[in-house]
């Protein structure tokens, strides 16, 4: 009996607008064909997309999929950085708005 839970893992990775970011996913199979989004024939690898909106099963193109550990922790940081800078963005927007009320 294999008692091993699925893994997650990022992998950074470019659309079909060619639009690059990093997705968490846990792998599923890998085959050779098309999709909607593939038209030409290349190797998709399945996996469930934490980062979708929906938690769907999603294909990938292996191709356009970049493993680099050092490079995807680098992209995830600056993620969190990038979504602690909106939330005090938010914050100071908010206190700015308490301010103004109190003045008027």
């Amino acid at each position: 009996m294999n008692n091993k839970s699925p893994k997650q893992m990022n992998v950074s990775y470019t659309n079909w607008r060619g639009e690059t970011s990093v997705r968490r996913v846990i792998l599923g199979a890998l085959r050779f064909g098309t999709t909607e989004w593939h038209q030409e024939p290349t190797w998709l690898i399945s996996a469930f997309d934490l980062d979708h909106p929906a938690q769907i099963w999603k294909e990938f193109d292996l191709s356009k999929c970049d493993f680099n550990r050092e490079e995807i922790g680098k992209s995830a940081r600056i993620a969190e950085l990038e979504a602690e800078r909106d939330a005090l963005q938010e914050t100071i927007n908010q206190m700015r708005a308490i301010v103004e009320a109190e003045d008027a």
